[in-house]
């Protein structure tokens, strides 16, 4: 009685092939993508203020201090002066308004793009390794299945979907994060005040002015009852003015807001 043949092993040999070549792919691809993934998926962030105003604007004009406008002209050796007590006023405006803080969120170039691809990609290649194993079992030579090559072929293939599809989520969140979120801050009251300048002016009836020539030399005088004050020039004072300049300050003693620059 004749012992039945051996039966070949090409069929074996070719199966446990290709499940290698299956899971090299699969590998390969994972650690492609894997080696590009810090560029992947860059989120932009722009943070800003923005103020909604809920009530129309209030103008007020506010006084902010006292003190005296001048007007000055030369006559022969004598500067003669005006002088008005004023108040310094200043408008301001108040409003009020809803502030938010806004926030915007958007990708950086293909970033984000390239984290779905290679998500879809690990995926695609996990689910091929998963399905080659369902669909091709290996053999041995007797015909029973291999185990442990089967599990690692299985396991290989859960561990790829799994690494792909947690890239999906990931593009997923990120995707749902892009855009414009507010947060809103609360009411505040917006202020905002104007240039200081002279207001209600009245007939000034004391106080005393100071002229400073261009050298440095001062004259002082009262101010009259009557609002006016007379200012005596040196009797050098157009060889000063030659030397030193035509212009000089002039100034309530006191205040400072009242100094203004004349020309003699």
């Amino acid at each position: 009685m004749r012992a039945p043949a051996p039966r070949p092993q090409v069929a074996t040999a070719r199966s446990a092939r290709s499940a290698r070549s299956a899971r090299l792919v699969a590998w390969l691809a994972v650690v492609g993508c894997a080696a590009l993934g810090p560029g992947c998926a860059r989120i932009a962030v722009s943070r800003s203020l923005r103020v909604a105003p809920i009530e129309a604007p209030q103008h007020r004009v506010v006084v902010v201090g006292k003190g005296f406008a001048l007007d000055a002209k030369r006559d022969a050796g004598v500067v003669n002066v005006t002088v008005r007590a004023v108040s310094y006023c200043r408008q301001l405006t108040t409003q009020r308004a809803q502030g938010f803080r806004v926030v915007q969120r958007r990708a950086v170039g293909p970033s984000l793009a390239m984290e779905w691809a290679m998500g879809a990609l690990i995926a695609g290649a996990g689910a091929t390794v998963l399905t080659y194993a369902a669909l091709n079992p290996e053999t041995t030579t007797d015909g029973e299945l291999a185990v442990g090559s089967r599990k690692r072929t299985w396991f290989t293939g859960g561990a790829i979907t799994a690494a792909g599809v947690a890239l999906l989520v990931g593009a997923l969140v990120q995707q749902r994060s892009l855009g414009r979120s507010e947060v809103a801050l609360g009411l505040k009251t917006l202020r905002k005040q104007g240039v200081e300048a002279a207001c209600q002016p009245t007939a000034a009836t004391s106080g005393r002015l100071r002229l400073t020539l261009g050298d440095g030399h001062q004259i002082e005088a009262d101010v009259r009852p009557d609002g006016t004050a007379a200012l005596p020039l040196p009797a050098d004072v157009d060889a000063r003015l030659q030397r030193d300049g035509r212009r000089a300050t002039l100034e309530a003693i006191g205040d400072w807001r009242s100094q203004t620059r004349i020309s003699l």
